[in-house]
Formats: C-alpha cells, sequence, structure tokens
C-alpha cells in the first residue's frame, strides 16, 4: 500500500451538506421546545421565543443545502442526501412555525385571554 492510497479519504463528503443536515436536525428542535414551554410552563416567554430563533436557523439550512447540491455534481463530492434532508427539514420548519404560532397566539387574538 503506497503513502497516497493511505491519505485517501474513505468518503469524501461536502462540508456544506453536513452543514445543512446538521442544521436541518437543530430546526426540529425549536418547535419541540416550544410546545414542552407550553405544556410544562403553561405559557411563559420561552415558547414564542424558541420558534423566532428557528427562523434564521432553517434558512441558513435551506440555504447552505443548496449550495451544497450544486458542488456535490462534481464527481469527487458525496452527500446529496444530506444536503436534501437538510433543506426539507428547514423548509418543514415553517409550516410548523406558523401553526404553533397560530396556537400560541389565538387566545391573545380572540380576546381569551386577559
Amino acid at each position: 500500500m503506497s503513502i497516497s492510497e493511505q491519505s485517501k479519504p474513505i468518503r469524501n463528503y461536502n462540508g456544506l451538506a453536513i452543514v445543512s443536515f446538521v442544521l436541518g436536525l437543530i430546526t426540529t428542535v425549536f418547535p419541540i421546545i416550544s410546545i414542552l414551554y407550553l405544556i410544562a410552563a403553561n405559557g411563559g416567554a420561552g415558547y414564542v421565543q424558541s420558534l423566532f430563533c428557528g427562523i434564521p436557523v432553517a434558512v441558513e439550512g435551506i440555504l447552505a443545502g443548496t449550495v451544497s447540491l450544486m458542488q456535490v455534481r462534481r464527481p469527487s463530492q458525496k452527500g446529496t442526501w444530506m444536503a436534501i434532508l437538510g433543506i426539507v427539514l428547514g423548509v418543514l420548519f415553517f409550516p410548523a412555525f406558523c401553526i404553533l404560532a397560530y396556537i400560541l397566539y389565538a387566545p391573545y387574538l380572540f380576546g381569551g385571554a386577559q
């Protein structure tokens, strides 16, 4: 076995694909935290902030996944599934955000909360 074969990486994943995948996984945490605040604390300041903090993370995951899909077209790069999953999880955050924001703000909008 020569030195060039030993230094060659086994798998050459695109770095942005990994970043997109990790950010997509992180975006799933924000709605879960919001629901836990709602159930455990019966409201409070944390449930709304946890939703709004997820927006920039989701946008960054979508952008990193899109750029990495353009870069993965090179034959030496892998990670298409990570980029696609990061984009999908980032996009799925926004419907979850809208639904949870409506649920959390509905009592205030319709006069149920004092």
